[in-house]
């Protein structure tokens, strides 16, 4: 190989802001600006029967936090559970005041990378519905001053 094609192979990557290249073991991706290794993100959905069950959950792609106001934040009723903190699925969408946001045009908005889009957090309810994706918000029908919970996606 050349200098001058290394060179190009190296501009080429650096400004694809998306980059995403599945390696055998983890994927290559340009993160920040800087080329890194990461494991591939899992897929996952955890099934919980009341708050003190969701509040326990960890895993890698999201943290659990003590409720406060926020983007975060959810207020959960009984009629909701068992709900589901799963990771992000294409043609997921959230009602909010100002109407449906399909949770892949947030992705684009926010420039959120691909490979963390995979696992993005998603709170859904018995009834289905997506009520919380981190970052947007609740639902119109699960905010609230006091919630019940915060899930924050960890970057």
């Amino acid at each position: 190989m050349t200098s001058g094609y290394l060179q190009e192979t190296d501009r080429i990557i650096m400004t694809h802001d998306d980059l995403m290249i599945t390696l055998k073991h983890g994927m290559l991706v340009n993160d920040r600006g800087r080329l890194r290794i990461v494991p591939e993100p899992l897929p996952y959905a955890f099934i919980c029967n009341d708050l003190q069950e969701l509040a326990s959950l960890q895993w890698s792609s999201f943290r659990i936090n003590e409720p406060e106001p926020g983007v975060n934040a959810v207020t959960l009723t009984e009629a909701d559970y068992p709900v589901t903190l799963r990771s992000w699925q294409p043609g997921d969408a959230i009602s909010l005041r100002y109407g449906t946001k399909h949770v892949h045009r947030f992705f684009i908005d926010r420039h959120i990378p691909r490979f963390r889009r995979r696992s993005w957090p998603v709170l859904v309810n018995a009834q289905g519905n997506v009520v919380l994706v981190p970052g947007i918000g609740c639902d119109t029908d699960h905010y609230s001053a006091e919630p019940s919970i915060n899930i924050e996606p960890i970057l």
